[in-house]
């Protein structure tokens, strides 16, 4: 499947910030020609513009960060306000007041100065840095900060991403959210979720915009996430860290035995992060690394037949307050010996299947039925390794570049869980592979305080593989079972076996599976400042495809239910009539 996306819109680069506002002269008349300058205080980088004959100035596409803004012109004295912090998204507004003096004096407001929003009606809300960071994430995801939110709730339970950690915005499907990483398209194509997830300590800030957003972010009904990751600075700067989780102080599940042990737990998440110049003011780097090892004890509980029964001898039915004989369908009688099949009518098929069984680990009682008398006790473990680099260029006053490189690799072994079938009978696990990337170059040029482009290109892939536990074992030619198709693409493996009242053998029917999606992105965004006017505009295309391998019943699936065997029908001749 393939779709591709064209679009002529107003856009500008939502990753980045813009300032505007007027200077004016200390009677509040309009100052047109002055020289107003953004200076990033990390980076040295800095934009300028020129007012028009109302005193208005505009400097888009910002880097977030702290900034000192001045003003000046001839007949001035210089207005410096320093403390500025943009944020991801922002559009802000700044006015500057020039008193008359010298050119040479300055004026230097070093307070923080408040960035009222009056310039869009987009709402939402800014997660910084410092809530990224510091507030307590159970698994470090980051978009579950989006819950801080007013009008971000959590999904419904059982709905489709309601196990995957996405989120309802005003109201709107956990599936209508769109995701963007330094402005590159980071959406899930086929559950609208974050493709890549970054780690948290590379993220600088995010947005959530809930309602009213501008046309550029037209691409989803729901909510707008837009991430920004660390980028280097004059300065070196860098850190480690490791959460460290066991099951020293947890309780037992209390499914698990009163005999055995506590299921045991181990999860190290651990990483690094760096920044810093590569050549001081022109060109900076950020590295961040994240890794998890994680073992747990997973419980479950199921009925299994009791070794007896796996060869043959229900003798124990016969125990039972209304006994249950075992007859012999070819005949309708008693086997040799009552309620033991005899050996040679045992089918080979059958009898590999069943023992695939694991013995109870709980004792049946004399005159009952098996019932949930098996524990699982596997361990699940999950491997992630993670990387993202940025590296920030400038090339010249009027050229900026900006790289982005994602990987992300995580692999995890389930025993017991919806995507592998719910299986309780050991072997029968599954392996889900989750290996998003993502690349990304931007490059911003000035052609003039009024003129500004940016063109941006990013490609992603995501790779998701789920394969069963079982799929070393060849049954299907070892066993050459009727009905199965050999001559088409190989899919070892167990069927898929549903005794009624006992745990299911083999892997999901669907499985394999394979999935890997593409993402072509290409834009080019053109801001311009005419008079009172300040126009953006540009193209965005967007190219995504995605390649699937699933299966249905490729291993074949066998089902047996509760009901008695028809004896076998014998007929006799009575005066022309049958007879049983």
């Amino acid at each position: 499947m393939t779709a591709a996306i064209l679009a002529l819109l107003f856009l500008a680069q939502q990753n980045a910030a813009t300032i505007s506002g007027r200077v004016l002269d200390s009677s509040g008349a309009a100052v047109p020609g002055a020289m107003v300058v953004a200076r990033n205080v990390e980076t040295g980088l800095e934009r300028p513009a020129i007012t028009d004959e109302t005193g208005a100035y505009t400097i888009p596409l910002l880097p977030i960060g702290p900034y000192d803004v001045s003003g000046e012109l001839a007949g001035f004295k210089k207005a410096v306000k320093t403390g500025i912090v943009l944020q991801v998204a922002q559009q802000a507004r700044l006015d500057l007041v020039l008193e008359v003096g010298q050119q040479s004096e300055t004026i230097e407001v070093t307070a923080a100065v408040p960035l009222t929003q009056t310039e869009t009606s987009s709402i939402g809300a800014v997660i910084d840095n410092q809530k990224v960071v510091e507030l307590a994430l159970n698994g470090r995801n980051f978009f579950q900060l989006a819950l801080l939110v007013p009008q971000v709730t959590p999904p419904a339970d059982g709905s489709i991403l309601s196990f995957r950690g996405g989120f309802n915005v005003g109201g709107a499907s956990e599936l209508a959210n769109n995701f963007t990483l330094d402005g590159y398209d980071n959406n899930n194509g086929l559950l609208s979720a974050p493709s890549f997830r970054p780690s948290v300590d590379s993220i600088q800030e995010f947005k959530v915009l809930t309602g009213s957003f501008t046309a550029e972010l037209g691409h989803n009904s729901g909510g707008q996430v837009i991430v920004t990751t660390k980028a280097g600075t004059n300065n070196f700067h860098g850190g480690l860290f490791e959460f460290h989780r066991n099951s020293v102080l947890d309780a037992k599940n209390f499914f698990f035995p009163p005999d055995t042990r506590k299921p045991s737990f181990i999860r190290n998440q651990f990483g690094a992060n760096a920044g810093g110049p590569i050549i001081r003011n022109r060109t900076f780097f950020f590295f961040s690394y994240e890794g998890l090892r994680l073992s747990q004890q997973v419980a479950g509980l199921g009925t299994v037949p009791l070794p007896e029964m796996v060869k043959g001898d229900f003798r124990h039915l016969l125990t039972l307050s209304t006994p249950i004989r075992v007859l012999n369908p070819s005949t309708g009688r008693d086997f040799r010996t009552p309620n033991v099949i005899d050996p040679e009518l045992i089918n080979p098929i059958g009898q590999a299947l069943a023992s695939f069984y694991p013995s109870p680990t709980t004792p049946t009682s004399p005159g009952s039925l098996p019932s949930s008398n098996y524990s699982l006790g596997a361990l699940r473990t999950d491997n992630l390794n993670q990387y993202s680099v940025r590296v920030d260029h400038r090339a010249s006053p009027k050229d900026s570049l900006m790289l982005s490189l994602n990987d992300f690799n995580d692999e995890t072994f389930e025993v017991n869980n919806v995507v592998c079938g719910s299986r309780v009978i050991p072997g029968f696990g599954c392996t889900v592979g989750l290996r998003p990337r993502l690349a990304g170059l931007t490059e911003t040029h000035v052609f003039g305080p009024s003129l500004i482009n940016e063109a941006r290109f990013g490609f992603q892939t995501f790779e998701n593989p789920r394969h069963g536990q079982d799929e070393k074992i060849e049954f299907l030619k070892q066993y050459a079972i009727p009905g199965i198709r050999l001559d088409g693409p190989p899919f070892p493996g167990v069927p898929s076996t549903q005794v009624q009242g006992y745990g299911t053998l083999g892997a999901p029917t669907n499985f394999p599976q394979e999935r890997i999606d593409l993402t072509y992105q290409a834009a080019d965004n053109v801001t311009y400042n005419r008079g009172k006017h300040a126009l953006k505009f540009g193209a965005d295309y967007r190219l995504f495809q995605t390649n699937r391998t699933q299966v249905s019943n490729g291993r074949g699936s066998f089902t047996f239910n509760a009901q008695p065997t028809p004896a076998y029908l014998r007929s006799t001749t009575r005066s022309g009539r049958s007879s049983l």
